[in-house]
């Protein structure tokens, strides 16, 4: 079954590209997934094995991933906000996106398929909102995080970002004001999400996507512990040296292709691990 729908786009007045959403089954999985992280500390790979699971279990037409970031490369301007600035595409399709995203959630609330829903846990009242929505449709809600150093994270952005311009001639940007205001703000979104009592369990990741710990119908004492992971995550000591060596490549490669936000961003960071 698919999902087709036109949609008005908000920045420019003009009817946006149709966007296709997955063909997935009806009626054969309602478990919603909600994954919070800052910008590259690897929610990808934790979405991908969770979703190999379901996948294993229901089907390969079981799952579907919903996400800004999906969404955007329909927007009619996408393609000439890329050639403008990599650096300001996201800010200028939020709007559109964002939308297309909530006819995604809704539209998945009718199909009942698994949802994963990526996210930064920026809001959390929205994602509360969310996640009550879904279970009124009786679905079991469930909240994934992943727990990575704040220096290794901007890093492996800050790479992807470089990496994806030295392939394609643009990418991914996240300033680093965003990356710091959304990892500042984790430990608050988890506890407030944790005490809505919305969610089935609650699982923390690495950057590998192994599981750190896992809670069941998360209570007091298994929230502290959760929180603590988080917190272990955070404190711990990052050895510079391999940081350094990747930033200093990617430092390169800001330069050769004129990235000048992006090489003071690296050079803050090496900055910071230097000391």
């Amino acid at each position: 079954m698919n999902g087709l729908n036109d949609y008005k786009s908000i920045t420019d007045g003009r009817f946006a590209e149709r966007i296709r959403f997955e063909a997935v089954l009806e009626y054969v999985g309602k478990e919603i997934g909600f994954f919070g992280a800052q910008p590259g500390a690897g929610k990808s790979v934790s979405q991908s094995r969770i979703r190999d699971v379901l996948s294993a279990q229901d089907g390969t037409d079981s799952v579907m991933m919903i996400g800004t970031d999906l969404y955007r490369p329909y927007h009619p301007a996408y393609q000439s906000l890329m050639g403008q600035s990599d650096e300001t595409m996201a800010l200028l399709t939020n709007p559109d996106a964002s939308k297309w995203t909530n006819l995604a959630i809704s539209y998945s609330q009718h199909l009942r398929p698994h949802v994963l829903l990526e996210g930064t846990l920026k809001n959390p009242p929205e994602v509360q909102s969310h996640a009550s929505r879904y279970v009124a449709e009786g679905f079991s809600a469930h909240l994934h995080i992943i727990a990575v150093h704040e220096l290794v994270s901007r890093t492996r952005a800050i790479g992807r970002y470089l990496e994806q311009v030295a392939h394609d001639g643009s990418g991914r940007f996240v300033p680093s004001a965003v990356h710091d205001a959304t990892y500042a703000q984790i430990p608050s979104a988890l506890s407030s999400l944790l005490e809505s009592e919305q969610f089935t369990s609650a699982t923390r990741y690495d950057l590998n996507g192994d599981v750190l710990i896992r809670a069941e119908a998360p209570d007091a004492q298994t929230k502290a512990q959760i929180e603590a992971v988080l917190a272990m995550a955070r404190d711990s000591r990052v050895e510079p040296a391999p940081l350094v060596e990747k930033l200093d490549r990617y430092r390169n490669l800001a330069r050769r292709y004129e990235r000048a936000a992006v090489q003071h961003d690296i050079e803050v960071l090496i900055d910071r691990l230097s000391r």
